[in-house]
């Protein structure tokens, strides 16, 4: 017996996956632009937050992304690297402050526009705040 895929259901699954990959604010692409907003070292000097702007183009929303990564004494231009604990694409600032070895993210940690938030990584705890 031969089975055939119905045409709708083919254009309905390419749809789909078209729609999740446009739009998810996290996916590397040729043509995003990462754009360094601020940068903070901990107040220990292990440490650093950045937060970047990243645009995929017009069709995609742009998002915030803060990073976190230990500072390599050796290598002082890796401003912008490391791992990600926190991507929006709500409008306005995001700003984020050291307390010791906790780091102070003013926005929400959950909602529509949220796609990540880590409350730890590695010591360094994540506080969220409004």
């Amino acid at each position: 017996m031969k089975t055939r895929i119905k045409p709708f259901a083919m254009a309905t699954s390419g749809f789909i996956f078209l729609l999740i990959a446009g739009c998810y604010p996290i996916h590397d692409e040729s043509n995003c632009e990462d754009e360094v907003l601020s940068s903070k070292k901990s107040l220990d000097g292990e440490n650093r937050a950045t937060l970047t702007l990243r645009s995929c183009g017009s069709t995609t929303p742009a998002s915030k992304i803060i990073r976190l990564q230990k500072i390599d004494p050796e290598n002082t231009n890796n401003q912008g690297h490391g791992e990600r604990i926190y991507i929006t694409t709500a409008e306005g600032d995001l700003p984020f402050h050291w307390e010791g070895n906790l780091l102070r993210i003013e926005a929400p940690e959950t909602g529509q526009h949220i796609f990540l938030s880590k409350g730890k990584w590695g010591n360094t705890d994540i506080a969220y705040f409004r």
